[in-house]
């Protein structure tokens, strides 16, 4: 036996038993907090190692059982026959000495080769214990099997996680009375309206999360809840150009929104014909990438402006946000068919843009124009793309091609205090022409950053050109950085979001 690990074993008994093996005379404080607060600690603990704390001392021996929430993974390096079977049997004897015990949390991830009817035994047993919050995560390539109907008139759920390929079975009764978050992954639904009819059944969710596959035997989504306050919609399908040619003309999907109450909505969907969303008049902020891959190597040009004037009816029903991004795909699918005096963002302070590498910012001038209050404007792929990026020579660039307008828009006048463009080239005459416009016209800007591209050799070949630079506000500093930098910005804001 390894000596180090027995002296480790024997230091950590001492302590918890209060005996001083480190020279001091401090005394064991955690053995003496009350169980809840100790089980409260063991929460954060996967349970395979909150069990090992049973051999510290006789205070922890069942305290580890007590723990309302449960969290078992099967390692995928540990996936075999002998080792899932030990694992399996140790959820079975932790079930049943906890003897009907109230579960708040419950987590099991776990591969393919699990035995699904043992998952589904668990279930009930689980179910029948008050359970808050339900996360299962199943790796498979064949349907897995349908959840125990119990799951689906659970009065306690609070949180419902279901990733892999369950079958989404929906009972004739349904009732979640407490569900307010549910998210769903590559879970495959038996008709149309299973996502529906599972929605009508929870009265007071929040928080929607549905991740997709072209797979899952659902051709029309509708996600319609009257108190839903966060949307998360990916659809993704099969990005292979051998699968778009496949289903080019064979299904067509649709998705449909209807929300009144939507605060935030993240939708990312590259597969679907059609996408219609009610107006939404609470929501603040939106991330939208959208773009039917699959399709567009066959569209016509009414084709093509078809799907773009039916994205741009979407974005006018998103008029009321205020902070919105829009990927560069998206830009590429409304460029035709955009007017900025059609459609104003009234209250959109912060805008993100991506960029569209085969028409450059086209779009740039007439979204300045119809955002009247814009306060801060992001670019996170920059201007210009290099050919690098595109599978050609790196020491040239896509064509750029941006114009300045007529009429300089009313945010750059009033309202535009921040402007960050990342991967900065600083070699393209129009991407200088636009960032020396954008200085000369934002009259109350009062920050410009620049990340450079990580292909630009040397950033102070053309810093003395931009700071040279006519602005329109004197107050406007102008700082340009390496792109690591911008790496760092980014994990600093994320920090800050999280806390």
């Amino acid at each position: 036996m390894d000596l180090s690990l027995l002296s480790k074993e024997f230091k950590s008994q001492k302590i918890l038993e209060g005996t001083d093996v480190s020279g001091s005379n401090e005394p064991d404080r955690i053995s003496h907090l009350p169980d809840g607060l100790l089980c409260y600690i063991l929460s954060f603990l996967p349970t395979k190692f909150a069990a090992r704390t049973a051999v510290l001392s006789t205070r922890w021996k069942d305290l580890w059982i007590l723990v309302p929430s449960l969290d078992f993974e099967i390692n995928p390096r540990d996936n075999y026959k002998g080792e899932i079977e030990r694992f399996a049997n140790f959820v079975d004897r932790l079930l049943v000495i906890r003897d009907h015990l109230s579960i708040r949390e419950f987590r099991f991830a776990c591969g393919e080769r699990f035995d699904f009817e043992r998952l589904y035994a668990w279930m009930w047993i689980v179910i029948m214990s008050n359970i808050q919050v339900l996360h299962l995560h199943v790796e498979s390539l064949v349907a897995v099997g349908e959840l125990p109907w119990s799951l689906f008139s659970s009065k306690s759920l609070v949180v419902l996680k279901l990733s892999g390929r369950f079958v989404l079975a929906i009972p004739f009764t349904v009732s979640l009375p407490s569900l307010k978050v549910l998210c769903l992954k590559s879970v495959i639904y038996t008709n149309d309206v299973s996502i529906e009819k599972l929605l009508s059944c929870c009265p007071i969710l929040e928080d929607l999360k549905i991740s997709r596959e072209r797979w899952d035997n659902c051709l029309n989504s509708v996600i319609s809840h009257p108190s839903l306050k966060r949307l998360t919609f990916e659809f993704y399908g099969d990005t292979s150009m051998g699968s778009f040619r496949e289903a080019a003309g064979r299904f067509k999907y649709k998705l449909s929104v209807k929300a009144p109450n939507l605060e935030y909505l993240k939708l990312e969907d590259y597969t679907s014909d059609h996408i219609l969303v009610d107006f939404m008049p609470c929501l603040n902020e939106a991330d939208i990438s959208v773009m039917n891959l699959k399709k567009e190597d066959y569209w016509t040009r009414n084709q093509r402006c078809r799907y773009g004037r039916s994205i741009c009816g979407m974005l006018q029903n998103l008029s009321k946000v205020k902070h919105l991004s829009l990927s560069g795909d998206t830009l590429r699918g409304i460029r035709t068919v955009f007017d900025g005096r059609l459609l104003i963002f009234h209250n959109l302070v912060r805008l993100v843009l991506g960029y569209d590498y085969l028409h450059g910012p086209t779009l740039l001038p007439p979204l300045l124009g119809a955002c009247p209050k814009l306060q801060s404007i992001v670019l996170p792929d920059g201007m210009t793309s290099t050919c690098q990026e595109m599978g050609i020579d790196m020491d040239q660039y896509v064509e750029y091609r941006w114009k300045p307008p007529k009429d300089v828009p009313e945010c750059l006048l009033f309202t535009l205090k921040n402007i960050e463009i990342k991967c900065f080239c600083g070699e393209e005459p129009e991407e200088l022409r636009l960032v020396k416009f954008l200085l000369k016209n934002a009259v109350v800007l009062e920050k410009m950053t620049l990340f450079c591209h990580e292909y630009c050799d040397d950033i102070y070949s053309f810093r003395d050109e931009l700071m040279s630079y006519k602005r329109g506000s004197a107050a406007c500093q102008l700082e340009i950085f390496p792109e690591v930098y911008s790496s760092a910005h980014h994990y600093e804001l994320e920090f800050e979001r999280g806390h």
